[in-house]
């Protein structure tokens, strides 16, 4: 997959990818966040960045630009991508609800650029 179809991807698709649950609809504040990851993903991509910079370092700062900063708006993510359903990657949990929210969105958006950076790369590597 090259980019120009990265770009063309819905949030339906990228939901799957992610491994969350699928956003209400196109216009879903769930699916503006996973478009924007996406566009975030896109803009690095084309910046070179994945090349001259450690791919996981990248995502991890996509995926911490991912969830909105406005409390309101991070919990209407949080509950069209069904992100309850996420496991902590660490031992705990943020004692704070919107900061928990949080590191489940960053979950969801770091699995998601790994999918489009593997989708990417497959791409590449079938041009070869």
């Amino acid at each position: 997959m090259n980019l120009e179809e990265i770009r063309e991807l819905n949030a339906f698709w990228l939901s799957d990818r992610a491994g969350c649950g699928t956003p209400d609809d196109a216009d879903s504040a769930g699916a503006k966040f996973l478009c924007s990851v996406r566009d975030s993903f896109v803009e690095a991509a084309e910046g070179g960045r994945f090349d001259s910079e450690e791919p996981s370092d990248v995502a991890h700062e996509i995926a911490d630009g991912a969830p909105d900063y406005r409390t309101y708006t991070r919990w209407k993510e949080f509950v069209d991508l069904a992100a309850w359903q996420e496991e902590p990657e660490s031992d705990e949990w943020p004692s704070d609800l919107t900061e928990a929210a949080a590191v489940a969105l960053y979950q969801i958006a770091e699995r998601l650029v790994g999918a489009l950076h593997s989708e990417l790369e497959t791409d590449d590597a079938d041009d070869e």
